[in-house]
């Protein structure tokens, strides 16, 4: 005679399987909702790459930039603490940043409502001072006058109730601007439009207009950082190389800038190398002071 098998096995096995993805998935997905409902999609990297540059000696071109970059230069203008300088240009509200091109002069202002902070947004250039409509829960940054439009920064906060955060999550992984992170955003022609183009901060123009640099930086790995030139007339960018942040530094630990003729760029100060990890987690902070050159993309270094 043929023992039938009790029909309860495969059930059983089916719980066992069960428990045993419940025991997995569980843990995964509370630290999953966890990140989400802290710090948000931000935390995987914001479009950090991270790239070991192919590092050369100075050329007699190099060599000629040294005196040029060897005063120290401030990374961002100041704040400007008083507005009544500007009063006469027709400015709204404490002045907060002035951006200078040949073609114009981008301001920004804030006044204080019963709302809150009302920034204003200021196009000066042959026409005369007129304000720039922008959405009013952008909340910008470095704003910057670039071959015929005005670029800046916009930082998406994530301090939203908890269903708007769960449901503005989902959505972002289908539409960038939604991210909590520092983006990249430019005007139309007609300065009455404003287009999301890409994450990044610490955005500068170079003097001619045509690029800019910006760096890119994770919400969980804020000490690391890529470092990415734009072109501004066809909206290319690409990363020249990546940095990790001086330990003895909390925040940024170099700083960029243009050449007059916006041929190169110098990276200046301490860094902790160019991988995101060190091998072995081995880290030697040292003096950087690295110019990129745009028309050959090589990386020279002054001080080898």
């Amino acid at each position: 005679t043929h023992q039938i098998a009790p029909m309860s096995q495969p059930r059983n096995d089916r719980r066992w399987i069960l428990a045993i993805l419940t025991a997995v998935l569980v843990p995964i997905l509370v630290l999953h909702g966890t990140c989400i409902a802290v710090m948000g999609p931000g935390t995987w990297g914001a479009g950090v790459e991270e790239l070991v540059p192919e590092v050369k000696p100075p050329t007699e071109q190099i060599t000629a930039y040294i005196e040029e970059l060897s005063f120290s230069q401030a990374d961002s203008p100041p704040l400007q603490d008083d507005s009544e300088d500007f009063a006469s240009e027709g400015i709204v509200g404490r002045l907060l940043w002035a951006h200078q091109a040949t073609e114009g002069t981008v301001f920004l202002s804030y006044e204080q409502s019963l709302i809150g902070n009302v920034q204003h947004l200021y196009l000066k250039d042959e026409n005369g001072l007129v304000e720039i409509n922008v959405p009013a829960d952008h909340l910008i940054v470095r704003p910057q006058w670039a071959n015929g439009r005005i670029i800046y920064e916009r930082w998406t906060p994530w301090a939203v109730p908890p269903m708007q955060k769960l449901l503005r999550y989902v959505s972002s992984w289908f539409d960038s601007s939604l991210r909590p992170e520092a983006a990249l955003y430019s005007s139309s022609d007609n300065g009455m439009e404003w287009h999301y183009m890409m994450p990044g901060h610490s955005l500068q123009v170079a003097p001619d207009g045509q690029h800019a640099v910006f760096l890119r930086s994770g919400a969980m790995l804020a000490n690391f950082y890529s470092i990415h030139i734009w072109d501004l007339q066809n909206d290319d960018s690409a990363v020249i190389y990546s940095m990790r942040n001086s330990e003895e530094q909390d925040s940024k630990s170099f700083s960029l800038h243009w050449t007059a003729d916006s041929a190169a760029l110098q990276v200046v100060g301490t860094g902790g190398g160019f991988l995101r990890r060190p091998p072995g987690g081995n880290r030697v902070d040292r003096a950087v002071n690295l110019i990129y050159q745009l028309n050959d993309q090589t990386v020279y270094e002054l001080n080898p």
